[in-house]
């Protein structure tokens, strides 16, 4: 009964990878074995020189449709939010941005322009070109865009930045978040 219950579950999860990978039947194989990343997330945290702005940012990118799936951010005047470091799996970090907005004060306002200015930002400068960047391990090119991203938004030059990345698949996503991607 435990072979069928696993057979069950593998041939349910093949379906929704297959669905994720636009009835690609060989490459969602190769996703759930791990041998395929078809999603890109990029953990960020920011604060400004004066340390009165901290913020926190993930953007999930799907390489399959060279797009943005979801961005989530917070900005606020706690330090507590800069304690997340960028190097900590997806989840916990996605998890601390929720956290911190639970517990904290936060400028939604804010928070929601740079969400926008960051969707903006990454359609204009081409997603294609980040994922590039990222498949090569162009740290600093990153991090150059998020700080503009930052500065321009805030209307300074003054944003210390600090990203990390680490590839994913839409089955993860899909599970956690109840994103997946759009096929045109």
């Amino acid at each position: 009964m435990e072979d069928l219950d696993s057979a069950r579950y593998y041939f349910k999860k093949l379906r929704l990878a297959e669905e994720l990978c636009n009835g690609d039947t060989e490459t969602a194989k190769r996703l759930l074995q791990g041998e395929f990343h078809d999603v890109l997330l990029i953990k960020g945290r920011f604060k400004d020189s004066e340390s009165t702005r901290y913020g926190l940012f993930m953007v999930i990118l799907s390489k399959l449709t060279v797009s943005i799936l979801g961005n989530y951010s917070i900005i606020a005047e706690y330090a507590s939010v800069y304690q997340t470091k960028p190097l900590a799996p997806w989840r916990t970090f996605l998890d601390a941005i929720q956290k911190e907005k639970g517990e904290i004060e936060y400028d939604e306002e804010m928070s929601s322009q740079f969400n926008n200015a960051l969707k903006r930002f990454l359609e204009i400068k081409k997603v294609d070109q980040i994922i590039e960047w990222i498949d090569v391990n162009a740290i600093k090119e990153l991090t150059d865009t998020f700080t503009t991203i930052c500065n321009d938004l805030f209307q300074t030059d003054d944003i210390e930045v600090v990203i990390d990345f680490e590839p994913g698949t839409s089955v993860d996503v899909f599970e956690a978040l109840g994103i997946r991607p759009v096929f045109e």
